[in-house]
């Protein structure tokens, strides 16, 4: 197991960061941007079941354990691509920890790799999507990227949950991006809803080793095992 892939699982399923302060309806429809190998996938589906779930990675490695992961499961579909602002090709730049790449920080890493882009908005579109319950954003300094790449979908999004690095990005123009278009802000530690109205050598995928995390209470009950390909 990559040891970045511990401390993604602990945050997540331990520390519970995506516990939601808003209901979801029975069968939401979650955009994850920035899904990684799936550990968020796997707290949001627990917590919603019937949910459908469109899930966006461009690193390969995470991809490939991304759909080892979840790739099984009726409701979810999965694109190995960015999201940002416009379409086209980008250097993804890579960083040791297996989280934290990104297209914008250069200093993580020397190494690169060329990746996909798409709009969510594109996406949205050819999924038949008119309406988002939950945007999950995790995408390593490009959040502001990924929300003006909605355009006018902005408004289809009801709850936007989501990793912010206050060290990276411009926190401030960030809320106040999505404060003025009629969003109002919750902020607990890390994470950011809007809209509520109120280091190991990488390990390549084909010789992963499913393991299994005895993992925190959720919503709707206990997820006693998850058993997670990293």
């Amino acid at each position: 197991m990559r040891r970045s892939d511990i401390f993604t699982i602990a945050e997540i399923l331990y520390e519970k960061q995506y516990e939601l302060e808003t209901a979801l309806p029975k069968t939401p429809i979650i955009i994850d941007a920035g899904a990684n190998i799936g550990v968020s996938c796997v707290w949001f589906l627990a917590n919603n079941p019937d949910a459908t779930l469109i899930a966006f990675e461009p690193v390969p490695d995470n991809f490939a354990f991304l759909k080892l992961n979840i790739g099984h499961i009726e409701g979810v579909s999965l694109h190995e691509e960015a999201i940002g602002e416009h379409t086209g090709t980008v250097d993804l730049h890579l960083a040791t920890h297996g989280a934290v790449h990104s297209i914008v920080d250069v200093d993580v890493g020397s190494m690169t790799v060329a990746v996909p882009m798409e709009t969510l908005k594109n996406r949205l579109d050819s999924h038949s999507i008119d309406h988002v319950d939950l945007l999950k954003l995790d995408v390593e300094e490009s959040e502001m990227d990924v929300i003006l790449g909605l355009g006018n979908k902005l408004d289809c999004v009801d709850t936007v949950v989501g990793e912010v690095h206050e060290y990276l990005i411009d926190t401030k123009a960030f809320s106040n991006y999505l404060a003025s278009t009629a969003y109002t802000k919750y902020q607990s530690s890390t994470l950011v809803q809007a809209k509520v109205m109120e280091c190991m050598p990488l390990k390549p995928p084909e010789q992963a080793e499913e393991s299994s995390f005895t993992c925190a209470e959720t919503r709707h009950g206990i997820i006693t095992q998850a058993r997670l390909y990293a």
